[in-house]
């Protein structure tokens, strides 16, 4: 199921290269084309409820649980008995690059299902990881265990 909406828009980015011949490229400074007008109450409330259905949808169909990163919303999870759960993104502390948000929402949620977390708590694994990377400006970010138990649990 796709959703769509001409009053829905994201922003992205790209990282501009300078070729020159016999050279390798270099890499400029990132460019973000954004679109900051808020999504219509109503498409969001559109698309969070087509979203929650597609995901119960997907997860029934394969009998395994289903994910949807939602950017700033957080994630969405879904299981085989059409469960859902919704956890929000943690605060923004300060400035922020996105860059390596999704792979550490995927590469967390991967390792905390793996090891035996439960839905939920694999998704507030994975929303600390993101947090932690997004605000780590001008590079692609990592988590570790320590810095996400920190930020979940307060420093011990």
């Amino acid at each position: 199921m796709c959703v769509r909406s001409p009053a829905r828009r994201a922003f992205s980015y790209t990282k501009p290269l300078v070729h020159k011949p016999g050279h390798t490229p270099r890499e400029l400074s990132r460019l973000d084309l954004k679109n900051w007008t808020p999504t219509p109450a109503g498409v969001a409330e559109s698309d969070a409820t087509a979203m929650r259905a597609a995901a119960v949808d997907l997860a029934q169909r394969n009998r395994r649980a289903v994910f949807v990163t939602m950017a700033g919303e957080g994630v969405l999870g879904a299981d085989e008995t059409g469960a859902t759960a919704h956890v929000p993104t943690f605060a923004i502390r300060g400035p922020i690059d996105i860059v390596g948000a999704g792979d550490s929402v995927s590469a967390n949620l991967a390792m905390a299902l793996a090891a035996g977390a439960t839905i939920c708590e694999a998704m507030e694994i994975a929303m600390a990881a993101a947090s932690i990377v997004i605000h780590q400006v001008g590079t692609t970010g990592t988590a570790t265990r320590a810095d996400i138990g920190a930020l979940m649990f307060g420093a011990r």
